[in-house]
C-alpha cells in the first residue's frame, strides 16, 4: 500500500493548507485595478461590391417519416464537410431548377400523384 501514502486525514489537511496558501499567493499577485481593454482593431476596408449575406427565412412544412429520414441520411453523405437539412432541401431545389421544366413537372406529378395535364408541360 505504498501508493496510498498521504491519503489519511493529516495528509489531506496538509494538501488543503498548501492549496489555500497557493490560492492566497495568486490573489495577492493580482493587480488592484483592472487592465485597460485593448484598442479595437480598425475594421478592414470594405470592397465597394461586398457580397450580401443571404438572409434565411424560417419556413415550416410537413414531411412524412420516410422523407424526413431520407433528408437526414442525405445530409450525412458528405464526409469532408457538414451539410444541414436545409442544405439538402436547397440542393433539391437547385436540381429541380437545372432540369428541363417538363421533366421537373413530371417528377412533381409523380410525387404528388396528380393526373397528367397537357397545360403544365409547356415550356415558358
Amino acid at each position: 500500500m505504498a501508493g496510498l501514502k498521504g491519503l489519511d486525514r493529516s495528509g489531506a489537511e496538509a494538501r488543503s493548507r498548501l492549496t489555500d496558501e497557493a490560492a492566497e499567493e495568486f490573489i495577492r499577485a493580482a493587480p488592484l485595478s483592472a487592465p485597460k481593454p485593448a484598442e479595437p482593431a480598425p475594421a478592414p476596408a470594405q470592397k465597394k461590391k461586398a457580397k450580401v449575406a443571404a438572409k434565411s427565412k424560417r419556413v415550416n412544412f410537413s414531411l412524412d417519416d420516410k422523407i424526413d429520414k431520407q433528408i437526414d441520411k442525405v445530409s450525412l453523405w458528405p464526409r469532408s464537410f457538414k451539410a444541414t437539412r436545409s442544405d439538402v432541401v436547397r440542393a433539391g431545389i437547385q436540381a429541380l431548377m437545372a432540369m428541363p421544366r417538363n421533366e421537373a413537372i413530371e417528377l412533381l406529378r409523380s410525387v404528388t400523384g396528380a393526373e397528367a395535364d397537357t397545360q403544365d408541360t409547356h415550356d415558358e
